[in-house]
């Protein structure tokens, strides 16, 4: 009898531990993203960019984040991108083509302003411009300084996302329309566990020694596509 209490012991604590090994396994997601050829930003060519791995870090629970840090780059063709000066003049490359750390993030707001869930899309619905909100930082490796915020925002300014949690003050909406009617911003959930960013757009590039204070801008034309592939462990 007394082994037979023991057995019956050992048999529940197995399934308790079962149990929650299996739902921690399933409520934990294996994150990575992928960048497509072919864009003005690109991948350095080795593999995935997975969540805590090589100086990647990933956040995916309402908003989606990417922060590639060394050993990791993104290369930026920035010589053939388009560019436009404060007055919107073509003018030429202000950054080179190169290797850059790179900080983005994607937000979606509703028509009442408010935060909604990137990842509570249905399987085939689309997001776009204006309810997607892009900001990307880019970062020169070997000065480790940032050479732009580039992102869309509206008249009164924006809160920067990193590293300083500034508010940038604009008594205009940027880019100006001419340039946002020739810009496309498009996540679509294209499988169960699969989204996809689609990216065209004209952005605002602050730059120089007072980053912060918005005083220094242009306009560049950027392309990338980015897959964020998100399965449960279990």
């Amino acid at each position: 009898m007394h082994k037979r209490t023991i057995l019956i012991a050992i048999v529940a604590i197995v399934v308790v531990i079962s149990s929650f090994v299996y739902f921690t396994l399933h409520n934990t997601f294996i994150v990575s993203v992928s960048l497509a050829d072919d864009n003005i930003i690109t991948s350095d060519g080795r593999g995935l960019y997975k969540h805590q791995v090589d100086g990647v870090w990933l956040e995916y629970e309402s908003y989606f984040l990417i922060d590639v840090n060394s050993p990791r780059v993104v290369h930026v063709s920035f010589m053939d991108a388009s560019w436009k000066d404060a007055n919107l003049r073509f003018m030429p490359s202000r950054l080179p083509s190169s290797n850059y750390w790179m900080d983005l993030i994607l937000q979606e707001k509703d028509q009442t302003g408010r935060y909604v869930d990137l990842f509570e899309m249905e399987v085939g619905e689309k997001d776009f411009l204006p309810e997607l909100q892009i900001q990307i930082f880019f970062i020169d490796p070997s000065t480790s300084t940032i050479v732009g915020i580039d992102t869309i925002h509206e008249k009164g300014g924006f809160f920067t996302q990193f590293y300083n949690t500034t508010w940038i003050n604009s008594t205009t909406a940027e880019p100006p329309q001419s340039l946002r009617d020739e810009s496309r911003i498009e996540l679509t959930r294209t499988r169960e566990d699969t989204w996809v960013l689609d990216v065209d757009a004209w952005l605002v590039s602050y730059y120089g020694p007072h980053l912060y204070t918005g005083n220094m801008k242009d306009y560049v034309k950027l392309s990338l596509n980015l897959t964020i592939n998100k399965k449960r462990a279990m």
